[in-house]
Parts: C-alpha cells; structure tokens; sequence
C-alpha cells in the first residue's frame, strides 16, 4: 500500500485514516478524501482504494495557474 500524500489543501501531515468508514481526514484544517466507489477495482481492496482516492491529484499545467 503507498504512504499518505499531505493534505492537498494545507499541506498539512496530521492525518486520521479510519479503516471502518473508508475516511482519510486531515487534523489540521478538515480536509477528507473523496468517495471511494470509482477507486474500487476486482484487484483493489477497500483501504487501498481509500489511500488511492486521497493520494490521487490533478495534474496543474504551468499556462493553467495564469488564467
């Protein structure tokens, strides 16, 4: 299973992963991960589709941040 990215929002390391409810929260400024159904896979269990679903980031291109 892949290590925990930081909090996309804050950067924040203090997080909270509950295996019961599939929930990833952030201590430091609330931030949780997004549903997990579409990270759910035939391969793929229930805790790693919760770390895939908070570890997963869009992609920024550099013209994208001037608009």
């Amino acid at each position: 299973m892949d290590a925990l990215k930081p909090c996309p929002f804050c950067g924040g390391i203090k997080l909270k992963f509950n295996k019961c409810a599939s929930v990833i929260y952030c201590e430091s400024c609330g931030a949780r991960n997004p549903r997990i159904s579409k990270f759910l896979k035939d391969d793929v269990t229930e805790e790693e589709a919760t770390v895939l679903s908070w570890n997963t980031r869009v992609d920024i291109k550099e013209d994208q941040l001037n608009d």
